[in-house]
């Protein structure tokens, strides 16, 4: 709602100083605000739905032996600490 208020005012603080500059009227700016809602509806939902099907022990559980796999790799074996 800031937004839009402050677009306002600059929009009619450019007025005065381009004359040639018209404010344009209420539909385009409504409905370039319904379509920047509906991407951000759908760019949120979409990850929202698939993080909903995911069971998250079995998800916690596959991270940490994958995590305890890489470990593993780099852990130096006995005849380095021998030399």
């Amino acid at each position: 709602m800031a937004g839009a208020v402050c677009g306002y005012a600059l929009a009619r603080l450019a007025g005065s100083y381009f004359l040639d500059m018209k404010m344009p009227s209420a539909a385009p700016v409504v409905a370039s605000a319904l379509v920047l809602l509906a991407a951000a509806v759908v760019a949120s939902a979409l990850p929202a739905a698939r993080a909903a099907r995911i069971n998250v022990t079995e998800a916690l559980r596959s991270e940490w032996l994958r995590a305890a796999k890489v470990l593993r790799q780099f852990r130096p074996s006995a005849a380095v600490w021998q030399m």
